[in-house]
């Protein structure tokens, strides 16, 4: 064996310490990433406790905007607004991704306030009840979502300072997605 690796030409032995030396570095860059990830926070939460956090508030404002699209199906059945919303609500319902959930969203408060006008035009007082309280539940899990996507964007910096630093970042692949 070792007269084998005598014999080995010196640019084949330096093509397999170049490559080791990149196999070494890239694994690495991503044990690096990966623990930038595991160790990224704001206020004791982590990363991946943001991310779960986006999605179970857009679920919340999935959940209440369904409330004030059965009225809208209700009352307002061949009305544009209630079309808008319905695929406001299935956007975010879909929405995967914190950038997918920011988007989605803000189509979602862009369809409740069409709906808003004509849902007070009808001038049913048991109505007007439910679409106050709706509509004050989905602004306050709106703000929590604003707050929320802060929070992550503030610990996505750490990670993307660490993916800035490290000398193989192309070979990584994608970083998680900004909230916007």
């Amino acid at each position: 064996m070792l007269s084998k690796i005598k014999q080995t030409s010196v640019p084949v032995a330096a093509l397999f310490l170049a490559l080791c030396l990149v196999v070494g570095v890239g694994l690495g860059n991503r044990n690096a990433l990966a623990r930038a990830v595991a160790e990224a926070k704001v206020n004791d939460a982590k990363l991946p406790e943001l991310s779960e956090k986006l999605t179970l508030l857009a679920a919340e404002r999935v959940t209440h905007a369904g409330y004030l699209l059965r009225l809208c199906q209700r009352d307002l059945p061949n009305d544009p607004v209630t079309k808008s919303l319905e695929a406001a609500i299935e956007g975010l319902h879909v929405a995967k991704n914190p950038s997918q959930i920011a988007k989605a969203d803000q189509e979602l408060t862009y369809a409740l306030a069409q709906v808003d006008a004509p849902l007070r035009a009808l001038g049913n007082e048991s109505v007007r009840d439910l679409l106050v309280k709706e509509t004050d539940m989905l602004n306050g899990f709106g703000k929590q979502l604003y707050w929320a996507g802060a929070d992550y964007n503030r610990a996505l910096a750490y990670v993307k300072d660490v993916h800035g630093r490290l000398p193989l970042k192309w070979f990584l692949g994608n970083m998680p997605e900004v909230y916007r």
